[in-house]
């Protein structure tokens, strides 16, 4: 059903115009511009729980001994700086991979921090376009993947190390 908007009568100095109508806030609503302390704000259990789950049989390792492939297992947890600290365990180099999610160098970033491999570029994020907490999971849990896959190509690995089957069903999977 169309609502019509709200009208001031002619006469009054407002009139012949639409009235002023309220609108809800959105549920991540930020400063403008977004800030450390309000990006900080949205670094919550629930989140780290839904990147978890978003990345979750998404990245694939092999194990060592007997050359099956396993996913790879997340733990995200909120840091008393305001971040998200989201771990990964490689199997077969025997390491953890650790992503940071905050505020740094003036912006909200995705931040690779592997001391035993090559580090991916940080990824910006733009947390004044999410509506929800699923499109922060969304995009965070994309900026991780396009990192795993940086991170693969430089140390010559040439599997799937997001656990897509083509190009194909990853580029569904983004478009969700």
């Amino acid at each position: 059903m169309t609502q019509k908007p709200a009208h001031e009568a002619a006469g009054k100095p407002t009139g012949g115009q639409f009235a002023k109508t309220s609108h809800s806030e959105a549920s991540l609503a930020l400063d403008s511009p977004v800030t450390a302390a309000s990006f900080a704000a949205l670094m919550t259990e629930d989140l780290g729980t839904r990147i978890d789950e978003s990345l979750k049989g998404r990245i694939k390792d092999s194990d060592p001994e007997t050359g099956y492939t396993i996913n790879q297992d997340f733990e995200t947890t909120v840091e008393e700086d305001g971040s998200l600290s989201i771990y990964t365990d490689s199997v077969a180099m025997g390491e953890s991979v650790n992503y940071v999610v905050a505020f740094r160098d003036g912006r909200p970033q995705v931040i690779s921090d592997d001391s035993y491999i090559v580090t991916a570029a940080p990824r910006t994020l733009h947390p004044d376009e999410w509506a929800t907490p699923e499109d922060a999971a969304a995009e965070i849990s994309s900026h991780i993947l396009d990192m795993e896959t940086d991170i693969a190509a430089e140390t010559g690995n040439t599997s799937q190390p997001d656990g897509f089957a083509s190009e194909a069903d990853y580029r569904k999977w983004r478009e969700r």
